[in-house]
């Protein structure tokens, strides 16, 4: 019925559980479509958090004031450090121990335990774990905010991005509408890398804002779902189809009773999965590793302690959190030939544990309750990260000798495939197309890795802390939109061979910095990149980066490659083609290639400056590296 406040608002008596209320439906032509939590700004596009940097969808950075972090004390935390075993890896001591804060900042998730709560962090903008308090708000940015109602801002939620665009939080709390303080009292776990103030962010979940077409306002007290309805669709709602409001996150549950007594050899085939339950704010967020990932054990298929499960030919579409989440213990697990798309999460995580989730047990995983062994092929998977941009296509957390090939992989926030940590290693990314990548934020790229902290897993190579190399070969990768790189090996990332690739548009084709080392790229192309290989961090001798038999073409003529000609041990590099998109010829370090050659006998022999190279050009080498033609 209508609510008798606006002609476009309808109401529906509906008694739902707590957490963040969500409405699926179809408009008059067939389109699934999602109700909006009512927001301000308003946007015809709330799903997507524009590709660029600014726009009418957010409140932009520095317009309001965020409160700052709450105080800890350091005897809030209590820190865990194992010294030994160690990497030894590194000639300058980068991410060598296992080390972890819990408690303190850290009391948001659960469990309360990051790497980035110690009090030791290391790699780009490390610090402490920390996040604003609440944040100001003033009629200036919000024309609403003389209206607002205590009753109306019960559920309020600020949904704000970290600055720089690493991760967005989703805060609730409580709204002085005296003086427009809205203290959080909730959320903020939605990702792993803190900051002292938010980025640009809007306020959902607002009653006072409900006037613009799809938003929705649940009022817990009455009863009562409010839905502004799209005028332009339909004039009652009785024109729209199959109304849905989600109860559950999670519709198929294969969990064993341990990992000695799994769920064993399920198939999951040929049916259409929709329609779960937001989690961002209702589901427990932890840490998994230390990258900068934070996640939920949830999914809408979820698995744990499970062998030989099969999911294949799924159409999984518009559920709320994640699509399918392997979680702890699981053996040979297959997602194969699926669709998953319009995802409120990542599509697929796979997350495993050590033996215990506090205390010494965080460092070892002797018990084995971790995925092993997964067989990621075949899906076509879009349309990911809708309500926490934290997400990939694929991510993978203390998870080993995963296998991810010939998938089809576009349109999401953050990186395409994550690889939270080393793990065992012996993981394989091959024959995969990923595009459109970090459209709503920067960094990254369709692939991204860290490894922060070293675990001891069974079966690793040295019997220590030593992981077996990782292989990504014969993909695809487009670095387009805002991606920083086709292949993202971040801070500590090693033991890597990248083969046979074909990568587009990146700041560098080869990067490796804060202690990364064993990197290896051989016989790939790299088209349009600001450099061809970056290498700012130091190696020991044995661990070196290498860099050889490539085709590189640069935007520019320009350098070639960086790295520190003072290091104890360069990178290996030679018989690399280097292109340009002009005459200028190639650098190494600022220095003309063959000065540099002439005076570094052996660093570099074999590469040549081939001139200017077109798209053409480029394409056919994909081409042909792809086995296309």
């Amino acid at each position: 019925m209508k609510s008798g406040e606006d002609d476009n608002i309808w109401v529906a008596k509906l008694d739902l559980e707590g957490g963040v209320p969500g409405l699926h439906y179809k408009s008059p032509s067939g389109e699934k479509k999602r109700g909006v939590l009512a927001r301000f700004p308003n946007t015809a596009n709330p799903f997507i958090m524009n590709e660029e940097f600014s726009g009418d969808q957010r409140i932009l950075e520095d317009v309001a004031t965020f409160l700052p972090p709450k105080n800890y004390d350091d005897g809030d935390f209590d820190y865990l450090y194992i010294d030994e075993p160690k990497r030894d890896d590194t000639p300058d001591g980068w991410f060598q121990h296992f080390q972890a804060g819990i408690g303190g900042s850290c009391e948001i998730y659960d469990p309360p335990v990051s790497y980035w709560c110690s009090n030791a962090t290391q790699g780009g903008g490390a610090f402490q774990y920390k996040v604003p308090s609440g944040v100001k708000l003033d009629s200036s940015f919000l024309p609403n905010l003389p209206k607002y109602t205590k009753r109306g801002v019960k559920d309020a939620i600020v949904n704000a991005w970290r600055p720089y665009r690493w991760e967005n939080w989703m805060f609730t709390g409580d709204i002085d509408l005296s003086t427009g303080i809205f203290t959080f009292t909730g959320g903020g776990f939605q990702g792993a890398r803190g900051e002292e103030k938010g980025g640009d962010w809007f306020i959902e979940n607002v009653k006072e804002e409900l006037d613009f077409a799809d938003e929705i306002w649940y009022d817990r007290e009455e009863g009562k779902l409010y839905l502004y309805l799209n005028s332009t669709e339909a004039s009652h709602p009785d024109e729209l189809g199959d109304f849905g409001v989600p109860g559950v996150d999670c519709l198929f549950n294969l969990t064993g009773e341990s990992a000695a007594s799994p769920v064993k050899d399920v198939t999951i085939s040929g049916v259409a999965i929709t329609g779960t339950a937001p989690t961002f704010l209702t589901a427990p967020h932890t840490v998994p590793s230390g990258g900068d990932w934070s996640l939920e054990r949830s999914g809408a298929i979820f698995l744990e302690n499970t062998e030989g499960v099969v999911i294949e030919g799924l159409d999984v579409n518009h559920v709320d959190g994640h699509g399918v989440t392997i979680s702890g213990y699981n053996r040979r697990t297959v997602v194969k030939g699926n669709e998953i798309s319009w995802v409120g999460g990542s599509a697929i995580v796979s997350w495993g544990r050590t033996d215990s989730e506090l205390g010494e047990g965080a460092f070892t995983a002797h018990l084995g309750l971790y995925p092993d062994g997964n067989l990621i092929e075949g899906n076509l998977i879009h349309e990911v990260g809708h309500f926490e941009k934290q997400n990939s296509f694929y991510v993978q957390a203390k998870t080993g000798r995963s296998v991810i090939q010939g998938n089809v992989m576009f349109n999401g926030p953050r990186a395409g495939i994550n690889f939270n940590d080393g793990w065992t290693g012996g993981d394989v990314l091959r024959g995969n197309l990923v595009f459109n990548t970090c459209r709503e934020s920067g960094d990254h790229g369709p692939f991204n890795s860290w490894d922060r902290q070293p675990y001891l897993t069974p079966g690793s190579p040295d019997g220590g802390v030593g992981m077996d190399w990782r292989e990504i070969s014969g993909n695809f990768l487009i670095a387009n939109y805002q991606s920083q790189d086709a292949i993202d090996n971040d801070d500590g990332s090693a033991y890597y061979n990248s083969t046979g690739n074909f990568l587009l548009f990146s700041e560098t084709g080869l990067k490796s910095d804060y202690g990364g080392h064993s990197n290896h790229h051989f016989g790939n192309v790299y088209g349009f990149v600001g450099k061809c290989m970056g290498d700012t961090t130091q190696q020991l001798e044995g661990m070196e980066d290498r860099f050889a038999g490539n085709k590189c073409v640069l935007n520019d003529g320009g350098e070639y490659a960086s790295f520190s000609v003072d290091a104890s041990s360069l990178p290996l590099m030679g018989d690399n083609q280097i292109w340009g998109g002009g005459d200028e010829g190639a650098t190494v370090n600022g220095e003309d290639l063959e000065d540099f050659q002439k005076e570094n006998p052996g660093v570099d022999d074999g590469t040549v400056w081939m001139g200017k190279a077109d798209g053409d050009l480029v394409i056919q080498w994909g081409r042909e590296l792809l086995g296309l033609d």
